[in-house]
């Protein structure tokens, strides 16, 4: 994704989903900082035993795999170079994404690289965690969650100036429909806030459909999108990250995150992963 090139999310996937109980956040991708990263396309060189960790785009169809880009087709492909991962929960993904065609049922897919820890066993990955922390808010009957992703993942720290994907999506953890209210095509905002001043917020100079939108948002059901752009702000340890879904009845269950901004990689490129031609 070159940077100043955002991907809007105009509505949401609606994604059917156990309401399994779920952590505040996960350390799992504290261990970037003694496990290989490798590519996904490499991980199958790496003897059998050895934890590593590597992000693509999680394309589930036939096997669930780790792509290095994902295919425009319908629903999309996987593309590339691939591991497939042998025992991911599905469930555990943020802001994954679904066909509404009921001929795609089965298939999902992220629309950001998902960063993923395991453990190389016959050329595949098992044992297989999100290596990045997943932050998470519940109110209204509502489950709120966030991940931050860059790549590569540092997993405490954001980087501005560098490319970022923000998925984020919300369950209905209740066993009724709530109703929702969206203003706009706008479905989600983040925002990076130091004490009472904000730095950024995601949907600052963005145009959005000025429509009002309804929804009976069903018991069970998960509802996801990512948001990307290449935040730029002034390094700074104490600031906040705060994440929500804008629609009424959604938007004062809001994921805040202390973070930390740091200065960009150096060599670090404006690109993130994009669709194959």
């Amino acid at each position: 994704m070159r940077r100043g090139i955002v991907v809007v999310a105009v509505g949401l996937t609606l994604v059917a989903a156990a309401c399994a109980d779920s952590s505040d956040s996960s350390d799992a991708g504290d261990e970037t900082t003694t496990n290989r990263i490798v590519e996904p396309g490499d991980v199958a060189a790496h003897p059998d035993g050895t934890q590593v960790v590597t992000q693509g785009v999680l394309v589930i169809a036939d096997d669930t795999r780790l792509c290095d880009v994902i295919l425009e087709s319908a629903p999309p492909q996987c593309g590339g170079n691939s591991v497939v991962l042998g025992d991911l929960q599905r469930d555990d993904v943020v802001a994954l994404q679904a066909p509404t065609d009921p001929e795609g049922q089965g298939v999902a897919w992220t629309t950001y690289p998902l960063p993923v820890t395991g453990t190389v066993q016959g050329g595949i990955l098992v044992n297989t965690e999100i290596a990045g922390r997943i932050h998470t808010e519940e109110g209204n009957g509502l489950r709120v969650r966030l991940m931050s992703v860059q790549k590569p993942l540092f997993p405490r720290q954001l980087r501005s100036g560098e490319p970022i994907w923000w998925a984020i999506d919300v369950t209905n953890i209740t066993d009724e429909p709530i109703p929702l209210t969206f203003g706009s095509s706008q479905v989600a905002d983040v925002s990076i806030s130091d004490g009472d001043t904000e730095l950024y917020r995601w949907s600052n100079e963005k145009a959005f459909t000025q429509e009002i939108h309804d929804i009976q948002f069903a018991a069970g059901v998960t509802s996801g999108a990512t948001l990307t752009d290449a935040f730029v702000t002034d390094p700074g340890t104490n600031y906040t990250l705060r994440g929500w879904v804008t629609a009424i009845g959604a938007n004062d269950v809001v994921v805040t995150v202390p973070v930390e901004v740091i200065a960009p990689s150096v060599g670090a490129s404006p690109d993130g992963p994009s669709p194959a031609p």
